[in-house]
């Protein structure tokens, strides 16, 4: 599991570790079907929004409970984390462009 940064600012917060924080959210998710329902279609749109095709292959193998399939899920949801990934343009001391990412 990670530690985003946002968990760790409301374990401070709250009193408990971030992976406190994040197993409660788990089972608050999985216990309210809508949440699930929505999460499920987030993730779906943005694979499919990425390449269609590797989404419906990552998904047949999900479904069949191939053992590649956390992998290859894994996979996609770190191309999609690194295609939505803001970039800000600053001017170096040398005043060339560069691009920096936010995350």
């Amino acid at each position: 599991m990670t530690d985003p940064t946002h968990l760790q600012a409301l374990s401070t917060r709250v009193g408990l570790s971030s992976n406190a924080i994040f197993r409660l959210w788990r089972a608050a998710v999985k216990d309210d079907e809508r949440l699930l329902d929505e999460a499920i279609a987030a993730v779906h749109d943005e694979m499919m929004s990425l390449d269609r095709a590797r989404a419906e292959h990552v998904i047949s193998l999900i479904i069949r409970r191939h053992r590649d399939a956390k992998r290859a899920f894994r996979a996609v949801l770190n191309a999609n984390r690194r295609r939505r990934r803001p970039t800000t343009v600053t001017l170096s001391a040398g005043n060339s462009l560069t691009a920096k990412s936010f995350f």
